[in-house]
């Protein structure tokens, strides 16, 4: 909120203290603050005022970069240990001691979000110390996003964890994370993750798996698919990038098995080949479970067909109306437009309920 102040009231640096503490001072000593937000608030620092500590000492949730003052973080872990969200952005990859003091001493810390903004710099003693700090809250953590390769075995120590969150910009040693055995997961998403690693990571979770999120995962000549298949026969939400036929033949038996299934993201990744939207469209339309009506494609290096959507409509009478998401970044307007009119006309036949193309997740997707 100072900050606020700061950047749209033109108020002279100088004052900023000032003003400061008169806002601080309006709150007394027993004022609970349980939320946070310190990102891209560099000059907070209110310890120093007499009485703040006590306003944020049963601070449930907070969020900050790594631009925040160093004292202030260890003031925050000195009277604070109930903090059950913690989102803290690395921005410059500096070396920040506060932050990992204040996970060590939480005591029941949630979740917890790794987010590196600029993906070009590696500091990995610093990620590595962060990695040990959470080690201590690894009984109580049950959502993590990390924005890294894990360079220790951390994740192991996280028996309790529902929801991981992981993507990695650097190609590396993936070792620690297929060994990792997470019984209890139930979320996964992952971002650029060799195929092997996510193999081998979904066959250690034991069957509860409900929702997966793979983007750009590699060739693997559909070896994931079929770990999905075989490992996750509660799954709920699929997103997937396909490559090849073989993928394709493949998700023919996650269809089958995952019966469950009631949402599927789709990119067709244009590698060597045109991805064959016919063939995946048919085995749709023949193998979808009764309750899979929520549909999203999307098209990675070329675009859709009209002819392909036209053989999935025809092919997806007799079920129950489609939710439909369309994404190409290829589309021109005359393509966009022709695609649009067959979509209309197969949703006033009742094949269609509702539809977007190229925009933003409409209600009733998720």
């Amino acid at each position: 909120m100072m900050d606020f102040f700061l950047k749209y009231k033109n108020i002279e640096r100088f004052k900023f203290s000032i003003i400061g503490k008169e806002i601080l001072n309006l709150f007394n000593k027993n004022t609970k603050f349980i939320f946070l937000n310190l990102i891209n608030s560099q000059r907070f620092n209110t310890f120093h005022i007499s009485g703040t500590e006590n306003c944020f000492s049963e601070l449930e949730t907070f969020h900050c970069n790594d631009f925040i003052n160093c004292n202030t973080l260890k003031r925050l872990a000195i009277i604070n240990t109930s903090i059950k969200e913690l989102k803290f952005e690395i921005d410059n990859n500096i070396d920040k001691p506060g932050i990992v003091r204040l996970i060590e001493v939480q005591k029941n810390l949630k979740n917890v979000y790794l987010i590196l903004n600029y993906t070009y710099v590696v500091n990995e003693s610093y990620h590595t110390t962060i990695e040990n700090s959470l080690i201590k809250c690894a009984n109580t953590v049950q959502y993590l996003r990390i924005d890294w390769k894990p360079y220790t075995k951390f994740l192991s120590y996280f028996v309790n964890l529902l929801s991981l969150e992981i993507k990695a910009p650097h190609d590396a040693n993936w070792s620690h994370l297929e060994e990792i055995s997470l019984p209890l997961l139930k979320f996964l998403k992952a971002h650029s993750i060799p195929s092997r690693v996510l193999t081998s990571l979904i066959n250690n979770t034991k069957a509860h798996l409900i929702e997966i999120s793979i983007f750009y995962q590699g060739i693997d000549d559909g070896k994931l698919i079929k770990t999905i298949c075989q490992s996750c026969p509660n799954l709920s939400y699929l997103r997937l990038s396909m490559y090849n036929t073989n993928d394709i033949l493949k998700f023919e038996d996650l269809l089958i098995n995952c019966l469950s299934l009631n949402r599927l993201e789709i990119t067709g990744m244009n590698v060597s080949n045109e991805f064959n939207w016919d063939m995946l469209f048919i085995i749709l339309a023949k193998f979808s479970p009764i309750g899979l009506f929520k549909f999203k494609f999307s098209s990675y290096g070329s675009k859709f067909k009209s002819s392909s959507l036209k053989l999935f409509f025809d092919n997806w009478k007799n079920r129950y109306p489609m939710l439909l998401q369309i994404i190409s970044a290829e589309h021109i307007s005359n393509d966009r437009k022709k695609l649009e009119n067959l979509v209309q006309i197969y949703k006033v036949n009742g094949i269609v309920e509702k539809y977007n193309i190229d925009g933003d997740d409409f209600e009733g997707f998720k």
